[in-house]
């Protein structure tokens, strides 16, 4: 805390002018010394005087309004030197409304001291100071000294204004604006460089405008953009008004040049790479793929080409119809699920190229223009969907090579005096009334590899007199001799096989009979005992299941004792629910035989639900609805959540009479408790006298801090605090929201009786320490 002076003005009234120029303190002192001696000035007149207009606090920060009397202001080389360089006389002063006073500290004619011009040049620093009735108030605060007006020298003499012209001190207006009105401003650092700098920089032209914004290197610079930022875009460039032209346009205007218009380059400083680049002649050169989600367009001109650069994995990935109206050279080009709208689609010299597609593509016809050469077709399908059109050779010995299905409404061999061989294991026409054409005779059809039939795959290898395929059960068609399926027959075992082609169990069963396939999941008949097996070789009873059983159908149900539904036990599948049948025929859950119990599993909740009885677990009692018995803990219930450990609730009403959390803090009506045991409603007593803690213990008992509830105490008697020590200090009533407060700054607000007395045997009183 401390002084607030407020110097609005600080007239130095002197016989002359002073203009400070670049000298040392000896030279401004030597200058006054001259000037009294040439203009006979005497001492009196070489005295300034200080205009003080302030308000002044104490040292506790009080502002001090009332009359001052004996109040003595000093001038000090700094904030706390006891010795002043000079003292005023003691003034009496009154403060306006405001709180300030007005003192002409200095001036003779209100017979105060006067102030020395000398301690204004002999000075780096001054402080004024003020006592009053010889008490220091500090904070002492900072008067000008001949140093600091000196130094307003270094600005030239120039005048401040907020629109600065030529020789003139710009200042920034009450917009926060710098506003420079010459023709020629600039805003200039050292070493011939401009520089501008801001949170924000805008260079614009006024909206009334239509002049540009040039950036110039003339003499043979580049104009950087330098950007830091580690997200978003680093240079964007906006336009809402555009409509013809471009938004970006650069003009390269040299000819004969291997400069590009464009490149884009990744990596790090000491590995950049290339990623995009545009030359001067119009090539476009891309490191990675081209992903093409729209049209691909190329004009017709017969020169132009789209090559792809690199490995032979390199390759065009074409998203919808591509549009090609030249040659098209590439090594390899990928077309997802789209037409390619062209008459003719050529593959020109290069060898060895490669047509992919990832889906079943439309074709128009397919020309090989180089018939020396092996084209393939890399795909699994070569589609022609086009009627009357066809995949066609124009000359001999030519072989058609593809890596999967190949899928064609006509192949048309149109010279038929050679052989044409089909590499796939796999050539198909799967279009109805559709076939392989050859257009001369004594032409064979030749495969490196097996034909498939549907699933089947025909074997490669001549079959016997009178042998049929036959499937193996594994998708292989196999030669098999011949069965008259006129003839049944038998066997030793009972086994028949019919005109249909089908086995069926004739005749008495002789010996030990198993039914198995390749898997040797078998039905086992065991002659001895007449057991059945099912998945196992030893049945050990009339039915012996190894491994699961289904039972499908609704209620479908095993019965025991009886053919009849309802007689004898059972078990069935109620919707989810597994259900037990008695003998009388009754179905219940799983429990006793009456019906008493349920047990579903619907997800997330288990219920076990007793309908009519109560239920026990541990003991035999009917004495409430749960009863439960135990020999050690009666019950414990460990909780690995966040949830509560324990909680009684009723639904309908109240979401928590009851409950534990997983902190141990019990609550009663109130969902989550934060101490050890908090209730959210109204204690009563039942008997005449009710106890709080014990002989070793005392309890405290605070009123809702969060709605800011008193505490009150109710009783029909009395409401009796008593000590049970004889030391002071037993017990404490105390307002919680005043500190050091006892009973006796109690109010009406913060302690009630509703009705009877209040007793107090033994109060401690906290402000004084004494008993009462």
């Amino acid at each position: 805390m401390g002084i607030v002076i407020v110097l609005f003005l600080i007239a130095i009234l002197r016989p002359w002018t002073l203009i400070f120029p670049q000298k040392s303190l000896e030279q401004y002192l030597a200058e006054i010394k001259q000037a009294q001696n040439q203009t006979n000035i005497t001492p009196e007149q070489n005295n300034w005087i200080i205009k003080f207009y302030g308000q002044i606090k104490d040292n506790n920060g009080k502002l001090l309004t009332d009359k001052l009397d004996n109040v003595v202001f000093g001038i000090y080389q700094n904030k706390i030197d006891n010795q002043p360089l000079w003292t005023s006389k003691s003034w009496n002063l009154t403060p306006d409304e405001k709180g300030y006073i007005i003192a002409n500290l200095g001036s003779q004619t209100e017979a105060d001291n006067p102030i020395s011009s000398r301690i204004f040049f002999e000075n780096h620093e001054l402080f004024l100071g003020i006592s009053i009735n010889n008490e220091d108030l500090f904070p002492r605060s900072r008067i000008s000294t001949a140093t600091k007006a000196g130094d307003s020298w270094l600005v030239g003499g120039y005048e401040p204004a907020t629109e600065a012209g030529p020789k003139q001190i710009p200042v920034i207006n009450q917009d926060g604006e710098i506003v420079l009105t010459a023709e020629t401003s600039k805003i200039k650092t050292t070493n011939g460089s401009i520089g501008i700098e801001g949170k924000a920089v805008t260079i614009s032209t006024p909206f009334d405008s239509e002049e540009n914004i040039t950036i110039s290197p003339l003499g043979g610079g580049i104009v950087e953009i330098i950007g830091t930022n580690s997200s978003n875009d680093t240079f964007k460039v906006y336009n809402t008004q555009l409509t013809s032209d471009a938004l970006i346009k650069g003009e390269l205007e040299v000819d004969n040049t291997t400069a590009n218009l464009l490149e884009l380059s990744s990596g790090s400083s000491t590995n950049l790479q290339t990623k995009f680049s545009v030359s001067a002649s119009g090539n476009v050169d891309i490191a990675g793929n081209l992903n093409i989600n729209n049209n691909l367009n190329v004009n017709s001109i017969t020169s132009q080409t789209i090559n792809t650069k690199g490995t032979v994995t390199d390759n065009l990935l074409v998203n919808k119809q591509a549009s090609i109206s030249g040659d098209l050279k590439a090594n390899s080009l990928t077309i997802d699920s789209y037409s390619l709208d062209k008459t003719e689609w050529k593959f020109l010299d290069d060898i060895n190229q490669s047509l992919k597609t990832t889906d079943s593509p439309t074709f128009k016809d397919l020309t090989i223009s180089n018939p020396s050469n092996i084209y393939k077709l890399s795909h699994d399908y070569f589609v022609d969907f086009v009627a009357n059109e066809h995949i066609d050779w124009t000359s001999t010995d030519e072989d058609l090579t593809t890596t999967g299905t190949l899928q064609a409404a006509d192949l048309t061999l149109t010279s038929p005096s050679s052989i044409y061989n089909l590499s796939h294991d796999l050539f198909t026409d799967y279009i109805a009334n559709e076939h392989i054409d050859w257009t001369n005779t004594n032409q064979d059809l030749m495969t490196t590899g097996n034909i498939t039939i549907g699933a089947y795959t025909l074997p490669n290898t001549d079959g016997t007199a009178n042998q049929v395929l036959k499937t193996d059960g594994a998708g292989t068609l196999i030669w098999q001799n011949d069965i008259d399926t006129n003839t049944t027959y038998s066997a030793s075992n009972g086994l028949t096989l019919n005109s249909s082609n089908q086995f069926k169990l004739g005749g008495p069963i002789t010996e030990n009979t198993r039914l198995y396939n390749t898997n040797y999941d078998y039905l086992f008949l065991n002659t001895a005992n007449g057991n059945v097996g099912i998945g196992t070789t030893n049945p050990l009873a009339k039915l012996n299941i190894d491994q699961n059983v289904l039972i499908s159908g609704s209620y479908a149900y095993l019965n025991f004792g009886s053919l009849s539904s309802q007689n004898g036990f059972g078990i069935r599948n109620n919707n989810g629910v597994v259900e037990f049948k008695n003998q009388g025929g009754t179905w219940s859950g799983i429990g006793g035989v009456g019906g008493a119990s349920l047990f579903t599993d619907s997800g997330s909740l288990t219920y076990l639900t007793a309908f009519n009885d109560d239920l026990a677990l541990g003991g035999t009692t009917t004495s409430s609805p749960f009863y439960f018995n135990a020999t050690n803990n009666l019950l414990t219930l460990t909780n690995n959540t966040s949830g509560s450990s324990f909680r009684v609730n009723d639904e309908a009403n109240d979401l928590s009479p009851f409950l534990i959390d997983n902190n141990g803090n019990v609550g009663i009506g109130i969902i989550s408790p934060d101490y050890k045991l908090q209730i959210d409603g109204t204690i009563a007593p039942e008997n005449n006298e009710q106890d709080l803690g014990t002989d070793a213990l005392r309890w405290d008992i605070y009123a809702n801090a969060i709605d800011g509830n008193n505490f009150d105490i109710s009783a029909s008697g009395l409401a009796t605090f008593t000590s049970l020590n004889t030391g002071q200090g037993a017990y404490e009533l105390q307002d919680a929201s005043t500190a050091n407060k006892g009973l006796a700054s109690f109010n009406d607000s913060y302690f009630s009786v509703s009705s009877g007395a209040v007793s107090i045997d033994d109060l401690y009183l906290l402000n004084t320490g004494d008993t009462g």
